[in-house]
């Protein structure tokens, strides 16, 4: 098996989980928001990065990037050691050439 299937693999492995992750979060965040909230909106960046870097796709990580952000806003004003999350899902919309909505 050469290097570019390899590759290949790692990245679909890699995405899977990654949605597998966030169903799971959005889930645990429906029950206690106040709990797995933040671990949804990294999830959520992570997965805005992997339409921004790996498997080029402009809309759905604005998508992702956006409902982190949103997620967040009220979340740093409790929390705000979440502030380089939301920097973060800031970079990908800005990456993405994208205003955050209001």
């Amino acid at each position: 098996e050469n290097l570019a299937v390899r590759q290949m693999r790692f990245f679909s492995n890699h995405a899977y989980s990654q949605f597998i992750v966030l169903r799971l979060y959005r889930s645990l965040a429906e029950a206690e928001p106040k709990v797995f909230l933040a671990e949804l909106s990294a999830t959520l960046i992570n997965v805005s990065i992997f339409y921004l870097q790996d498997v080029p796709d402009r809309a759905k990580s604005v998508a992702y990037a956006q409902e982190a952000r949103d997620i967040l806003i009220p979340l740093c004003k409790q929390a705000p050691h979440l502030q380089s999350d939301l920097d973060m899902a800031e970079r990908v919309l800005a990456a993405n050439k994208a205003k955050p909505s209001a």
